[in-house]
């Protein structure tokens, strides 16, 4: 088990290095956008030298009128849950039940919340996420529910750069990022954080003076499968070769 998690580490290093990199330009991007749209629209160098010399360096932040156009389109058009009765056997009384309970998981989510987030710093940066998770559905119960929550800070994301579809979803692994002060990180996981590093640039990954990260990574497992197609009298008729994939979640501070 010891050295599967050594394993697990090494890999999740690497692949977390690897994506932070790929990304390192839209990251910048996304965070200048995000400037010009919201915030100040010099750079504090410029603006500084400007002001002592006596010259103006004025402001005119209209971006966030063109962002919000294309949030309140998004409000309009909000995402829908729709489920058909399809295939042998189906019913749309089912169908219907199971629209309902989607229903109801957006609305206990207030996940109109999540999407107007992600539009708007998708609409303004490039980037917006949200997130599907399970919680409890009270203090008193042990059942749980899908819920819609947003994601706060699209820059805590990283994706496997080598995914080709649009949602990521031929990805082979996938981080989220937080950050926690040591104490809240002791309070949280009762140890101390790691402090004695073998790697420098896993150390810069994972620290960040007082403050240290701690992701959600979610990885791909591919194991190979064989499926054999029979003939009337039992024969086998046809093989090919199947993909099985598997997604497992650890919690790591690098």
């Amino acid at each position: 088990r010891q050295t599967g998690n050594k394993k697990i580490i090494a890999e999740a290093r690497k692949r977390f290095k690897v994506a932070k990199e790929a990304s390192a330009d839209q990251r910048k991007d996304f965070k200048e956008s995000m400037r010009m749209t919201f915030g100040e629209q010099w750079d504090q160098a410029t603006k500084t030298a400007r002001v002592k010399a006596g010259r103006p360096a004025l402001s005119f932040p209209v971006l966030h009128t063109y962002v919000q156009r294309i949030t309140n389109q998004a409000r309009k058009e909000r995402p829908q849950p729709k489920v058909n009765a399809v295939g042998e056997g189906a019913s749309q009384q089912v169908a219907d039940v199971y629209e309902g309970l989607f229903r109801h998981i957006h609305t206990a989510s207030n996940a109109d919340v999540a999407y107007d987030g992600a539009v708007e710093t998708a609409a303004a940066g490039g980037w917006g996420f949200y997130e599907f998770v399970t919680e409890y559905v009270d203090d008193v119960s042990f059942d749980q529910e899908p819920r819609i929550r947003r994601v706060l800070d699209p820059l805590s994301v990283y994706f496997d750069p080598h995914a080709m579809e649009p949602d990521y979803s031929d990805a082979k692994y996938y981080f989220k990022r937080r950050r926690m002060t040591k104490e809240d990180f002791k309070a949280t996981f009762h140890k101390e954080p790691e402090s004695d590093w073998d790697d420098e640039d896993a150390r810069q990954d994972w620290t960040d003076g007082d403050d240290v990260f701690v992701a959600e990574y979610c990885y791909v497992e591919e194991k190979p499968r064989t499926l054999q197609q029979f003939g009337p009298l039992g024969e086998v008729i046809a093989t090919r070769q199947v993909i099985d994939r598997s997604i497992s979640k650890c919690i790591l501070d690098g």
